[in-house]
């Protein structure tokens, strides 16, 4: 009998100890699987490229690169309305405002035609504001979007078009402001109340504006920057270098973070042997020279243009300090499939940070939109806690092998790898000493090298 007792005992004990394992493991995954849901986040969207005259149904996963396989007028509307469905279903998550990187305009088969241009922006501008009701809706001047030319100057001063720029164009189909959806407007240092323009450039096509409580949003025109842009003027670039400077140093004056969000990114090409920059080699070297006085003020960055799944990540000394999101486009036809990004950020202590990503794409049957992956889980194995957190653990060759996973955006017909890993990273100027925020500085920097030592997956450039 007392054998019995103790037996059963024992058991209840082991029943016990096994139920509070299992509350215990449900709760953590129940927290892995829904913690990006209590974070702030936005959806991106870039590079549409747009014809709606076109006969040629655009392919959702192609076999390869083809740039007749433009965006039609009937796949567009289709797979925004996925994204909208996706998001009152749960699969993405609710943003809390878009961000559209620009490109709405397809490859042209014979020459540019102002007309044609602004009758694609206009389905663009109205269908982005009819599939998201009620969401803000950001843009971002692409080299597709100018009216005057492929590669063109933001504003237009032909006054024969019918309209001057995209900024106009938003505003003919019910943007209440051409850069912002909802039009809504603030000032500099005011409370957040909802996104907002602190500071516009209709004439330049580059604005700030608040996207939470001190963080500031800064959309710049990289489009002029551009070594085949048409229609740059010095005047015009020193302006809005000018302009960038007195942004971040009014930010970081008021302790603010700041998210960059660009069309053309910076640094070189990735599929190119010889250094190519995306931007004028001096222009380049200028942006980066302003960056480098703020890696403490800036959480991150997201560009577009490439349409393929990029990362670009800022060094100094060979320490990551800051990065940049490529986010894939929708248009398909350099053999990428249709793609956007969901992007999480919050505060911790007092400062914004960008803690992760999700990727989608779409597939052909449906087309079926799905979850590509998560940032954090692919790069880090989940154990990051945040993407600039991740770039200080994970070793190039893991860094690479992940990108070239994702290149095409889960196309299943079509891989890219990446042909020179080292374009991904970016080297600040060594004549300036970049701040020691995000927490990534001088001390991290001594901490990467003991990293090394002792065997710690510290990044090697």
């Amino acid at each position: 009998m007392e054998f019995k007792s103790k037996h059963f005992k024992l058991n209840y004990t082991l029943f016990c100890l096994v139920a509070l394992v299992l509350f215990f493991c449900n709760q953590v995954f129940a927290h892995v699987n829904h913690q990006n849901a209590s974070l702030n986040n936005f959806l991106v969207i870039t590079d549409i490229h747009l014809l709606s005259s076109t006969a040629h149904s655009m392919e959702i996963n192609p076999s390869g690169a083809d740039v007749i396989n433009n965006m039609d007028s009937i796949t567009f509307p289709t797979l925004l309305q996925n994204i909208s469905a996706g998001i009152q279903r749960g699969v993405v998550q609710k943003p809390q405002f878009i961000i559209f990187l620009g490109d709405m305009v397809g490859n042209y088969l014979g020459v540019f035609d102002s007309t044609v241009q602004i009758a694609n922006q206009k389905v663009v501008f109205t269908e982005l504001q009819t599939k998201f009701p009620g969401i803000p809706i950001f843009y971002v001047f692409g080299n597709h979007d100018s009216t005057y030319a492929l590669n063109g100057p933001f504003y237009n001063t032909d006054q024969s078009v019918q309209y001057n720029s995209p900024y106009q164009v938003a505003q003919a189909v019910g943007w209440t402001d051409g850069f912002l959806s909802t039009g809504t407007q603030c000032t500099a240092g005011s409370a957040f109340v909802q996104p907002c323009i602190i500071t516009e450039s209709t004439q330049y096509g580059y604005y700030s504006a608040y996207i939470q409580n001190k963080l500031r949003l800064i959309v710049l025109n990289t489009v002029m920057l551009m070594p085949n842009a048409i229609g740059t003027t010095t005047d015009g670039v020193n302006a809005q270098f000018n302009w960038l400077t007195e942004q971040l140093k009014s930010a970081k004056y008021s302790g603010e973070s700041v998210l960059l969000a660009m069309h053309v990114p910076f640094g070189n090409m990735l599929q190119n042997a010889t250094p190519i920059n995306y931007l004028m080699s001096g222009y380049n070297d200028s942006f980066l020279a302003i960056i480098a006085n703020y890696t403490d003020t800036i959480i991150g960055m997201v560009g577009g243009h490439e349409h393929l799944e990029e990362l670009k990540i800022l060094t100094y000394s060979g320490v990551p300090v800051n990065f940049l999101i490529n986010v894939a486009s929708m248009v398909t036809y350099n053999g990428n499939a249709s793609s956007f990004d969901t992007v999480y950020f919050t505060n911790t202590s007092g400062n914004w940070v960008i803690t992760d990503y999700d990727a989608f794409n779409f597939l052909a049957t449906g087309p079926t939109l799905q979850q590509i992956y998560s940032f954090n889980s692919a790069y880090c194995g989940g154990l990051s806690t945040s993407i600039l957190n991740c770039f200080q653990q994970i070793s190039t060759q893991n860094l690479v092998n992940t990108m070239d996973l994702y290149h095409t955006a889960g196309n299943p017909n079509y891989s890219l790898a990446i042909a020179y890993p080292d374009n991904i990273f970016t080297a600040l100027p060594t004549s300036t000493s970049p701040n020691s925020g995000n927490g990534f500085g001088a001390a991290a920097a001594i901490i990467a090298g003991i990293a090394a030592v002792i065997g710690v997956g510290a990044l090697m450039i």
